[in-house]
């Protein structure tokens, strides 16, 4: 009898054993299974040791084509803002290159310091900040320089001979309207349409700073098209043009409101072609590193040549004779 319970204890035991082995064993696979199935996510963050390598790389982007962009961003930024929509308008007044460069958290580094970009403004932090709490009241914040894209409109002039743009403002006479009936897609499919559009060629110009690094100024050509959705609101348009652009820029100059001309790189002549496109942003003149002492220069612009935009297929063409 004695032997009888004896058996039954240790086989107890057996099972036992077994038991939480199969448990521990399962507990396992369900914990590997989920780290496999969640990896961790992390914000990608670019990294740049000076403020003047940071509009090198700026420049450098700027004169990609779309393609080699959209390259350049899955290989070395992948969440940045470059592929995100916005309803910010200070974020979508950046040219492509800047939203190539600011991760989703609209940042980079700079030195040993993660620079946020806000409104127009930049912030930077330590990397040990509470980051995410500080942003939460950028009130309290001190600003250390801007990426000035407060878009100001400048009223149309076409008796001038040359336009003066100021820092973060759009020159945008050149404007036609028309009701879009038809197009081709990039197969050379035929498709039709039914809405009031309109071509945009526009010049902006967007200035950068940070402390006493100097200011580094850009003048860009924007070619859009944009559909209207009522309620005098425009929004941009996805149908697919050709663009031919053919201007001389000679004499245009960076300059201080008493006269002083600021040095300026960027070719006096733009002829490019686009098949099947959407809007370009194209860099027309750069200028770095100058100081402010005279205030905020503007650029003096002077350009013959025309843009020539339809939609792709040869619908609705416009040849602009693109006088600023």
């Amino acid at each position: 009898m004695k032997l009888k319970k004896s058996l039954q204890s240790k086989l107890c035991l057996l099972f036992a054993s077994l038991l939480l082995f199969s448990c521990s064993d399962n507990q396992e696979e369900i914990s590997t299974s989920e780290s496999l199935s969640q990896p961790k996510k992390e914000t990608t963050i670019l990294h740049f040791k000076t403020f003047e390598e940071f509009n090198k790389k700026i420049d450098e982007l700027s004169n990609l084509e779309d393609g080699e962009l959209d390259r350049w961003v899955y290989e070395n930024n992948p969440n940045s803002l470059y592929f995100i929509a916005s309803e910010n308008e200070s974020l979508n007044s950046l040219p492509n290159s800047y939203k190539a460069i600011l991760n989703s958290n609209s940042e980079f580094i700079l030195g040993n310091k993660v620079v946020w970009y806000h409104l127009g403004k930049l912030y930077e932090f330590k990397e040990n900040d509470n980051i995410n709490k500080l942003k939460q009241h950028p009130e309290n914040l001190n600003a250390v320089g801007e990426i000035n894209v407060t878009i100001q409109k400048l009223s149309n002039n076409n008796a001038q001979a040359r336009t003066n743009i100021g820092q973060g403002q759009v020159e945008a006479r050149h404007q036609l309207e028309f009701r879009g009936t038809q197009f081709k897609d990039c197969s050379n499919n035929y498709r039709t349409i039914n809405g009031i559009y309109k071509y945009v060629h526009e010049l902006m110009t967007v200035q950068s700073t940070y402390h006493l690094s100097g200011a580094y100024s850009r003048l860009y050509l924007r070619v859009k098209l944009e559909w209207y959705a009522g309620r005098r609101k425009w929004r941009s348009a996805s149908e697919p043009r050709d663009i031919n652009i053919n201007l001389n820029l000679t004499g245009t100059q960076l300059k201080f409101a008493n006269g002083a001309i600021i040095n300026a790189t960027g070719s006096d002549n733009v002829n490019v072609n686009y098949t099947c496109s959407g809007d370009k942003t194209i860099l027309l003149k750069t200028s770095d590193g100058y100081g402010r002492e005279g205030g905020d220069p503007f650029w003096s612009v002077q350009t013959s040549g025309t843009i020539d935009h339809q939609l792709h297929g040869g619908y609705h063409s416009w040849l602009n004779y693109a006088v600023w």
